[in-house]
């Protein structure tokens, strides 16, 4: 029996929803987030997200965990949204999530999907911000080691912080004063406290940026600060280079986190690990032209397919290239297996396959297969897409 397949739903207008005209400003994001394999998902809160467990009631998280479960990708655990939201003063915040899984990819690829949107929005030379914070164990470890390094270095304290050091002990990383700047460089990080697991998939995610050459910056003084939900694991920013140390809202372009324990599972009630990011894209009066965006009703013919974690760590800056000369293509990067993968690939009736593993990430190249014919050629990786355009009708 044939699965059935996740088709592609459309933002909602009208009353209770966003007005066309609301949209139009958004297109170009739509356009990308599609392309990355991000579906819409309904209703369009009226909050400002200042993270994503400020901008949904409980009620809004129950629909919001139905949705996953009526459109989780086709024979998968995981699912991937963007929608608008609009707060009372008609600020607009684009945002993506990736709902129940674990992987660094999911990290990976919203950076990877908003990076790409600012680029086409006019937002060159940006770099991410980026820290871990670990779980609830670790990090109570180092708040308790990071009081009593600056109770114990009070005297040090300039005059500001003295005053604020009992009610938020973080918002001395943001004092700019030459005494407060120096007692940061020997305080305690939370990147110090992490196990094992948590530092292997901090480094994976740095490990994506450097493949897809994104700039980033460890910064150990990126620390959420509303613990009443419990802490986000992964913090992110996307800035404009030259703006790191700015602790202005307005040269912030994108905010992100992972949390794994605010969203369970109606059915089994499981945990469902999620990570979000939202961009503020109107920062600029500019709108950008569709420049490299695709029309959402076009028919994606080529699937790609990775074989392991070497081919995944290429796939991103592939997947970008592709979307770059304009073609359309389907992925689920998120799953390890072949099989399943190219199961995906069957039942969605692409023509074509790229195919990359261990063998070709070293040599530089692909496989691309006839899906109809079986028959398959290796191409180059800077050749692909000169080659699907002829080959993709």
């Amino acid at each position: 029996m044939q699965r059935q397949i996740l088709q592609p739903i459309e933002l909602q207008t009208g009353p209770g929803f966003l007005r066309a005209q609301q949209i139009k400003p958004f297109e170009t994001a739509i356009s990308i987030a599609d392309y990355y394999g991000f579906k819409p998902i309904n209703p369009i809160h009226d909050k400002k997200c200042n993270s994503w467990k400020d901008c949904v009631t409980q009620n809004e998280r129950n629909l919001i965990q139905n949705v996953y479960l009526e459109n989780k990708a086709p024979n998968s655990d995981y699912s991937m949204f963007y929608n608008i939201k609009v707060d009372k003063s008609e600020d607009k915040e684009f945002c993506l999530s990736v709902f129940n899984t674990k992987k660094s990819i999911a990290e990976a690829l919203i950076i990877q999907t908003s990076m790409s949107i600012l680029n086409d929005y006019g937002h060159e030379d940006i770099f991410v911000d980026i820290n871990s914070l670990g779980d609830n164990r670790s990090f109570s470890t180092f708040l308790r080691d990071l009081y009593s390094y600056y109770k114990k270095n009070t005297d040090f304290i300039c005059s500001s912080c003295k005053n604020r050091f009992e009610k938020n002990i973080f918002k001395i990383f943001g004092c700019k004063s030459e005494k407060c700047t120096l007692l940061k460089e020997d305080a305690p990080k939370p990147i110090s406290y992490l196990n094992d697991d948590q530092i292997r998939h901090f480094k994976e995610i740095l490990e994506y940026l450097e493949s897809t050459n994104i700039p980033y910056k460890i910064n150990n003084n990126l620390i959420s600060q509303d613990n009443n939900e419990g802490l986000p694991n992964i913090v992110f920013q996307i800035k404009k280079i030259g703006q790191s140390e700015s602790p202005e809202e307005e040269n912030i372009l994108a905010k992100g986190e992972r949390y794994e324990h605010i969203l369970k599972n109606i059915k089994t009630k499981k945990k469902m690990p999620s990570v979000y990011t939202s961009l503020n894209l109107l920062s600029t009066k500019k709108i950008p032209k569709n420049i490299h965006c695709l029309n959402k009703k076009c028919d994606k013919k080529v699937y790609f397919v990775h074989v392991g974690h070497e081919a995944r760590l290429q796939s991103l800056f592939i997947i970008e290239n592709l979307r770059r000369r304009n073609i359309p293509i389907l992925q689920s990067i998120i799953e390890d297996g072949l099989i399943k993968q190219m199961s995906n690939a069957e039942d969605t009736h692409v023509t074509h396959t790229i195919i990359m593993g261990v063998k070709e990430v070293r040599e530089k190249f692909v496989i691309v297969r006839n899906m109809e014919t079986h028959a398959q050629e290796s191409v180059s990786i800077e050749q692909l897409p000169i080659y699907l355009k002829q080959v993709v009708k």
